[in-house]
This record gives C-alpha cells, structure tokens and sequence, in this order.
C-alpha cells in the first residue's frame, strides 16, 4: 500500500513475530496502520493492548473505534486503556465511558470520578446513569459531584434518596450547608419519606 507509514510497519513487523499472535489482533492493527494520519500514540497503547493475555474482544473493539475519532483526548484514551485491563470489565461501563469521552467539551474531574465510580463492585447501574447525567450538566458544581459520588458508594442506598439528592444538586444556587445535612438525612436508617419531603 502507498504510502506506508514507517514506524507502522515496524510496529506491526514486532507484533506479527510474537508467539501466540491473535489473528484478529493483527487484522485489526493492520487496519489501523493504513489509516491517515494515525496517531502514534494511539497506534503504541493499541499496541501494548494487543499483548495481554486474555484480551477481551470487545474492549479491542471498543478501543480500536475511540481511536480513530478526531479530535481525541489522550487522557480519555489512556483511562479507557486503564478500564480495558481489568478483570472483570462491565460491559455497560465500558460503554458509558466510551460515550462520555467523546463529548466536548469533557470535564477532566468528572471522567475521573466516573472512571473511579466504574471500577467499585457491585455497581448500581442507576447510580452509574445518574451520575453520568449529572457529569454533562453545564456548569457542574465540583462539591455536588462529590458527594453524590460518595453517596452513590454506600450500601444500601435508597434510590428515591439519590433522586432527590440529584434533583437538589441541580438546583442554583445552592447552600452547601443544605447539601451536607441532605446527605447526612439520608444515610440514617430508616429514613422517614415525609420528613425527607418537608426538609
């Protein structure tokens, strides 16, 4: 193919000698290496990922499709990288951080605290959607996020007491004081609805 870029086929020359080679790990770097421009950043992390064993055929997939999108953050691709490794990987995770990556513009803070938030087991998969919800709201009150983080966390979480944190969050401006006696009101077992209400 013209024109072949350099250390493209240097990089897949290496890959290709390794024994076992996944068959369709070089498919799919070989597809890459033909793309222009490629990223050599992006072409090294696909790399690395293609090595371990066991590799999950989707997270490649996953991984493959995130780096051919222009602009991309490399923050976003190196925690994806970071989130592929891990056994076990929930599938929806992958996914909602995958869709939350391309979003521009993305707040460093939040893919983090997403990024942490995915990692815990179990995870509720309302807490995640939540949170993902709240992650894309502009402007996004750093001190809200993290405390609904940490209340996402807790075992067991009242789901209407989420929704109803989520729905103060929101809400400007708001008295920080407030969001911290909420959030200590909810912790406490049982929990009255009524007097959640009338606070």
């Amino acid at each position: 193919m013209v024109p072949v870029n350099q250390p493209t086929m240097f990089l897949f020359c290496s890959l290709a000698q390794m024994d076992p080679v996944n068959q369709l790990t070089m498919f799919l770097f070989f597809i890459l290496a033909q793309m222009a421009p490629v990223n050599q950043l992006t072409m090294f992390l696909f790399f690395i990922l293609a090595q371990i064993a066991p590799v999950n055929q989707l997270t490649m997939f996953l991984f493959f499709i995130l780096a051919q999108m222009d602009p991309v953050n490399q923050l976003t691709m190196f925690l994806f990288f970071i989130l592929a490794q891990m056994a076990p990987v929930n599938q929806s995770t992958m996914f909602l951080f995958c869709s939350l990556a391309q979003m521009a513009p993305v707040n460093q803070l939040t893919m983090f605290l997403f990024f942490i938030l995915a990692q815990m087991d179990p995870v509720n998969q309302l807490t995640m959607y939540l949170f993902f919800i709240l992650s894309q709201m502009d402007p996004v009150n750093i001190s809200t996020m993290f405390l609904f983080c940490s209340l996402a966390q807790m075992d067991p979480v009242n789901q209407l007491t989420m929704f109803l944190f989520f729905i103060l969050a929101q809400m400007t401006p708001v008295n920080q004081s407030t969001m911290f006696l909420f959030f200590s009101l909810a912790q406490m077992a049982p929990v009255n609805q009524l007097t959640m209400f009338l606070f």
